[in-house]
């Protein structure tokens, strides 16, 4: 098969779940014999150079284009039916650019990246009968809504609840138009199933590359906790900010000398929030996820709201590390309740669970111990890829 991948961005570096999941889906499907070509929007605020992935693709064709949030363009936004989050992904170069391509190529799959890709899919299907299928990575409107219900300023929350409402009628519009869509969890197959219940609809959820080595848990004489993930996704703030002002006092009263780092790109812009709180190193973005997983104890995921499912937490399950997380940071994750995965959604209760797994270390190996088996029978890259090749060879 030729497939051509679009995407609203460069899939580099490979250190946040999006770029990882494409990049890992396109190696795998040309280590099955397929060939794989991806057009991808350029932005400013993610800018590398296109030969960063060169060795990566068959062929590469880019746009730049700055997406920069703007005052105007929100204001704007306010009185357009497309939201001003996805209209700022629109660019005459890059409809140019697939006029262009698929003049001149014929493909036996376009994978459209997200949501926000979905801008181009009418475009798409009047240059091509092939099908044009939608990887999705999460559902955004719920994303959005989730943020606006656990906003607290007025001005912010009534902002949020104007907004995805114009983002699931995107949503809803654009997913019709879609030959099959890939979900990445059951429950985001359940939002398009109800989205379009004419639509093919599979789950393929995102994963990991496995080695033949086990890592094992060693526990750590203090007790430390981890997160790592971007800080310019406005869930991983919401939900930091919530651990430190509800859950981490809870954790250094009864450990005074506990320990939390964190880790990810754009700490600079938020780090003034938690750099003087006690117990809390910021790592800012790190060179190796996996290597400063390993190294720092127990791993949390204290989401409030987001959508889709967390890599990094597959990752953490994949290091067999013992992991503290609420419904939501969970989601689209298989696990068993308390037993490989803690799940906490109260102040509390998510104390608790941390001072629980340090105080009584065997119960903390034994649950990384069964969240690696799990994340190694579900999400093992080898076996997911082969899903894509399967569901793209019924459309042909």
């Amino acid at each position: 098969m030729k497939i051509l991948v679009v995407y609203n961005r460069i899939p580099f570096p490979l250190n946040d779940g999006g770029n990882l999941a494409v990049h890992h889906v396109a190696q795998g499907l040309q280590a099955l014999g397929h060939t794989v070509d991806i057009a991808f929007l350029n932005t400013l605020k993610h800018y590398h150079p296109p030969s960063s992935i060169q060795s990566w693709y068959s062929n590469i064709y880019s746009v730049d284009i700055d997406t920069t949030i703007e005052p105007i363009g929100i204001i704007a936004g306010l009185f357009q039916s497309t939201p001003y989050n996805i209209s700022r992904f629109n660019s005459s170069a890059m409809s140019a650019l697939l006029r262009q391509i698929l003049s001149n190529e014929t493909y036996d799959i376009i994978q459209v990246e997200g949501a926000y890709m979905g801008l181009y899919v009418p475009l798409i299907k009047r240059l091509t009968q092939s099908p044009v299928v939608l990887r999705s990575h999460n559902i955004e409107h719920q994303i959005w809504q989730r943020l606006a219900k656990g906003e607290k300023h007025p001005i912010k929350r009534w902002y949020l609840s104007s907004l995805f409402p114009k983002i699931k009628r995107f949503e809803l519009e654009t997913a019709p138009l879609y030959r099959h869509i890939l979900a990445i969890s059951d429950s985001d197959a359940h939002v398009y199933h109800k989205l379009t219940p004419q639509t093919p609809v599979t789950t393929i959820a995102a994963g990991m590359l496995f080695t033949n080595e086990t890592p094992i848990f060693t526990p750590t004489p203090t007790a430390q906790v981890c997160f790592i993930g971007s800080m310019e996704w406005m869930p991983n703030i919401e939900g930091l900010d919530w651990f430190f002002e509800r859950v981490w006092p809870l954790v250094r009263a009864f450990e005074p000398q506990a320990l939390c780092h964190l880790a990810g790109k754009g700490m600079a812009a938020v780090e003034h929030k938690w750099k003087s709180i006690p117990g809390v190193t910021l790592h800012g973005q790190v060179p190796d996820a996996s290597d400063f997983i390993l190294k720092h104890g127990i791993f949390i995921v204290p989401l409030l709201s987001g959508g889709g499912m967390r890599l990094k937490m597959v990752e953490g399950m994949s290091l067999s590390r013992p992991i503290v997380s609420t419904t939501i940071g969970a989601e689209g994750i298989a696990y068993e309740r308390n037993v490989d995965v803690y799940i906490a959604d109260q102040p509390e209760a998510f104390a608790n669970a941390i001072l629980d797994l340090y105080h009584h270390p065997d119960k903390a190996q034994l649950m990384a111990q069964k969240a690696y088996q799990k994340a190694k029978k579900l999400y093992d890259w080898n076996v997911l890829v082969k899903r894509f090749e399967e569901v793209y060879t019924t459309l042909l």
